[in-house]
């Protein structure tokens, strides 16, 4: 098959999928995943390819959980990913949303976004943004945002208990990581362990660095840890 033909099959795609929610399923049903991962692979270095697929991905994912699991399972959202820095600034923007539209639905759609890197490719490239405000940065914020929200584990978020992550953005990752860590023993050990913990009183110890609610969420989450612990990770800042 030509790119050529390629592109035109998207496009008609792309136009059936966004009539409805049903509709969209019964393309999903019919193997769309998998062959939007293959298209997309195809298309690398595409741009017009690449803005196609992003959008009939986001457009499908859009609508039911179903359909997102779907996609994500078939690994719709690797080459999403990959998108997400790109230098073409519609590209990328239209990927960060469909990261979104996928990841929105339940810990079952964002979590293997998680695990496959999403999170940190968005944090980064947002992190590294001058702070105007654009179009792009604001897609950028708003699918991170909802990857937290729907983050399945205190563990996906340790990365992110950081100096660098800027504290607009740190108090979407502690006010996810409160209830995470308060309901699993397993995720509380992880924090210590991989150093969050530390990193947190770290953080705490910057007079003014933190505001509220972030100040709230971070006492509350070191709460969680027993005292003599919490003490001795915060003498050493």
């Amino acid at each position: 098959m030509t790119s050529a033909v390629r592109r035109n099959s998207s496009g008609l795609l792309l136009q059936a999928t966004q009539k409805t929610p049903d509709l969209a399923e019964v393309v999903a049903r019919a193997g769309a995943p998998a062959c939007l991962q293959t298209f997309m692979t195809l298309e690398a270095g595409n741009r017009d390819g690449m803005l196609a697929g992003c959008m009939i991905i986001g457009t499908m994912g859009s609508f039911k959980a179903v359909t997102a699991k779907a996609l994500v399972d078939a690994g719709a959202g690797t080459p999403l990913i990959t998108c997400v820095p790109h230098a073409d600034q519609e590209v990328a923007g239209v990927a960060a949303w469909a990261i979104e539209q996928l990841g929105q639905h339940s810990e079952e759609t964002a979590g293997p976004l998680v695990t496959a890197g999403a999170l940190m490719a968005l944090t980064q490239v947002y992190c590294s943004m001058p702070k105007k405000k654009t179009e792009l940065r604001s897609k950028r914020k708003s699918s991170i945002k909802t990857l937290i929200r729907c983050a399945p584990s205190a563990q996906s978020l340790e990365p992110f208990v950081d100096k660098a992550i800027p504290p607009p953005l740190l108090k979407h990752f502690l006010r996810r990581l409160e209830p995470l860590l308060a309901k699993s023993p397993k995720d509380r050990q992880s924090f210590v362990t991989s150093g969050a913990l530390h990193r947190l009183q770290t953080i705490m110890a910057v007079r003014g660095l933190l505001k509220e609610p972030s100040v709230s969420h971070a006492l509350s989450i070191s709460s969680l840890f027993p005292e003599d612990v919490v003490k001795y990770y915060a003498g050493s800042c």
